[in-house]
């Protein structure tokens, strides 16, 4: 008796958890599949895709409203695209198209077409245009005086004033100042931030490298004259051009040498030079061209002419390879069609291009000028990792924008609208930064077997071991689309290419150690756009659209909720509670 009575209570638990696996028989079928919807978006969310596909091939077995249909393939194509199904995405993507047009539909089908045929445009400059300018006085309040770099970190621009050696951090409307003399950093020139880590590295007059983050600072390295910031790569390597040696040096995120070349035979001056990858392009003023350092091997044969009648003394590359530079009567130009072309924004005396944008700076009109890089072709990315929606109502995204080389879009809220069902809405954002996980596979067939291990929301960075890989150029998508940032050993050029795309990097084995500390230390930024709309929420899917209209491009992504969202979550409440 004592076992009947014990089991009667599990019979009756599990005849509740299957009464609540799904909606009431007595529904209309198509508003059962708008609740197999739901579960699969809020599913996805979570970040588990297995659920979620699951949920949504319910949703779509049976009687479905004929207006869901381009809403149910759109999903299914982006749950395809997660787990590396391109093909079948790209099949999906062409059925949305024959209902409705959708931006964010051409552009996937687009770039999945690109990398399929594997065919890689070439990327020109079509136009650079003024977004803003910031004086160094307003009204009577002197900021800045004399601007010797300038940097992005996040959506914060940062100004290094040489004269009163202080950094300005400029966020929409707000400026702080931080006196960099109190810490001891004293005759400022140059600057240089590490996006993965937020340290902010600062040359002095007197040969010395600083950083510092937050309140902390510390000397990194010493010994130069007159030192110039090359770049920082992927795995936190600074860069250092010591000017008045022709020399470039290469040290590790902790400030141990790692390598160095000397310029000689023929090379008398170079003023400025500029990392892209594992190439340093750099001013050659006595042969009047741009050379080009491969790192770890030496001078290419490659190079691009100075412009007919002037030299060029300043130099900054773009993630696309194109090279902008400052000439010797300060005017800002780049390299264009085997031609140098100026770009009308003022006078200037330096220069850094970070993503689609180009930053100049004067010192004698005490200025910064922020301009937009207009391309030939779309390089943006606008991806939303998750969604929620709260009584109330309270709609709340998840995206990132970056560039197709992994680089977050400095600036972005400027040129961002989110869009609902009914139209344009106002929203509030919140930047913040998020600390990967990190795994580490032998193989990539290791990896792709773990693949359930990543859920989106959060970032993820894989290492991938071995100087053989097997990844195909289709695994580009899966990792754009789950924010897994990819670093690899393989030697390959095609395993190369996706670790830089998905905003990792091809290490040297020997690198391993000190790229997981350094990673241990990076954090990736996501973009929170939170709004209400007025109860109550009517049935239908609704659609969220984050938009990014920039150098003549639309960028958009879109994700969906429905008040069956609501009903779902509570049957889910309700069912662990009786559970528990």
């Amino acid at each position: 008796m004592k076992k009947i009575v014990f089991l009667m209570p599990l019979l009756l638990l599990s005849l509740t958890f299957l009464s609540q696996e799904g909606p009431s028989a007595e529904k209309d079928p198509r508003d059962v599949a708008r609740y197999w919807f739901a579960r699969s978006l809020i599913s996805w969310a979570e970040g588990d895709y297995k659920a979620a596909r699951r949920y949504l091939t319910t949703a779509m077995s049976g009687e479905v409203y004929l207006e869901d249909i381009p809403e149910y393939w759109y999903f299914m194509a982006k749950l395809d695209l997660e787990e590396g199904n391109v093909e079948k995405a790209h099949d999906e993507l062409d059925k949305v198209s024959l209902f409705v047009y959708k931006p964010e539909v051409a552009f996937l089908m687009e770039f999945i077409d690109s990398v399929l045929k594997d065919v890689q445009k070439r990327i020109e400059v079509l136009d650079v245009r003024k977004v803003t300018t910031y004086s160094g006085v307003m009204g009577s309040i002197e900021y800045f005086y004399s601007p010797v770099a300038v940097d992005a970190m996040g959506n914060t621009l940062l100004i290094l004033d040489g004269a009163n050696d202080r950094l300005v951090k400029i966020e929409d409307a707000y400026m702080n100042i931080m006196n960099l003399g109190k810490m001891g950093i004293t005759k400022c020139r140059d600057m240089m931030v590490d996006h993965m880590t937020g340290w902010i590295y600062i040359s002095t007059g007197e040969g010395k490298i600083y950083r510092i983050r937050g309140e902390k600072s510390e000397e990194f390295a010493r010994g130069f004259i007159y030192p110039k910031f090359v770049g920082v790569d992927r795995i936190g390597n600074v860069y250092i051009l010591d000017v008045g040696r022709a020399r470039i040096m290469k040290y590790d995120f902790k400030g141990e040498y790692r390598w160095d070349y000397t310029f000689r035979n023929g090379f008398s001056f170079i003023p400025s030079a500029s990392l892209l990858k594992d190439r340093i392009y750099f001013l050659d003023l006595r042969n009047r061209k741009v050379g080009i350092l491969k790192v770890g091997e030496g001078i290419q044969p490659e190079s691009v002419p100075f412009p007919e009648n002037s030299n060029i003394v300043r130099l900054s590359v773009g993630v696309s390879g194109i090279l902008f530079g400052i000439d010797d009567e300060g005017n800002a130009v780049y390299w264009s069609g085997n031609r140098w072309v100026k770009i009308d924004l003022g006078k200037a005396d330096g220069l850094r291009v970070l993503s689609t944008f180009i930053f100049l700076w004067s010192m004698d009109s005490n200025e910064v000028v922020v301009g937009e890089i207009h391309l030939n072709e779309p390089t943006l990315l606008v991806n939303i990792n998750a969604i929620s929606v709260r009584p109330g109502i309270k709609v709340e995204v998840i995206y990132r924008i970056t560039d197709r080389f992994g680089n977050l879009m400095p600036f972005s809220p400027r040129f961002t609208e989110i869009k609902d069902s009914g139209g344009r809405v106002g929203f509030d954002l919140e930047l913040v930064f998020l600390q990967p996980q990190i795994h580490r596979f032998k193989n990539a067939e290791e990896f792709k077997s773990n693949f359930a291990l990543f859920n989106r929301v959060n970032p993820d960075v894989v290492i991938l071991e071995g100087m053989n890989s097997s990844l195909e150029l289709k695994c580009l998508f899966p990792l754009l689309l789950k924010n897994i940032v990819l670093y690899t050993t393989a030697s390959d050029e095609l395993s190369r290419y996706i670790a830089w795309s998905s905003g990792g990097s091809h290490i040297q084995p020997d690198e391993l150690p000190i790229v997981m500390e350094y990673l241990k230390e990076a954090s990736y930024p996501v973009w929170k756009a939170g709004y209400e709309i007025p109860p109550p929420l009517t049935p239908g899917i609704k659609m969220v659209t984050v938009s990014l209209n920039f150098g003549g491009f639309e960028y958009t992504d879109t994700v969906y909720y429905l008040k069956e969202m609501f009903e779902s979550e509570r049957e889910s409440t309700a069912t662990q509670q009786q559970g528990q």
